[in-house]
This record gives C-alpha cells, sequence and structure tokens, in this order.
C-alpha cells in the first residue's frame, strides 16, 4: 500500500484520534457525537418510510423481519 494512500490517511487519522481520546472508546464516543452535533447540517440523513423500508437511497438493504421469507 503506498503510503499516500487515501486508506493510510484515514487509518492515521483515526489513530490520531483515538490517541487524542487517550484510547478511551466512552470519550472516543464522545468525541465523535460532538463532532456530529457540530456538523448537523451537512448529514445526510435516511427516513424510512412505508412498509417496504424504502428511503432516500432506495431499498432499504436490511428489510423488516415480516419481510424476510414470511418470519
Amino acid at each position: 500500500m503506498q503510503p499516500d494512500s487515501p486508506l493510510v490517511r484515514v487509518r492515521k487519522a483515526r489513530c490520531q484520534i483515538s490517541e487524542e481520546c487517550g484510547n478511551d472508546p466512552k470519550r472516543l464516543v464522545e468525541y465523535f457525537m460532538k463532532l456530529q452535533e457540530r456538523h448537523r447540517d451537512r448529514l445526510v440523513h435516511s427516513t424510512t418510510t412505508g412498509s417496504k423500508g424504502t428511503h432516500a437511497m432506495g431499498s432499504h438493504p436490511f428489510p423488516a423481519p415480516d419481510q424476510n421469507n414470511g418470519s
């Protein structure tokens, strides 16, 4: 893998964020929740409507249990 590939950059960023949170999962979740709140205008929401589980991006990839082979 190339050292400047997008995947390497993402992994480095994730490690840096985790280190800044003391590698504490609770602090990491808090960090991302605050980030999400701060940038809520950038978020894309998928809203489920109707009984077929369709949303803004088309059919829902995981149908409701009553739609899975009658179970």
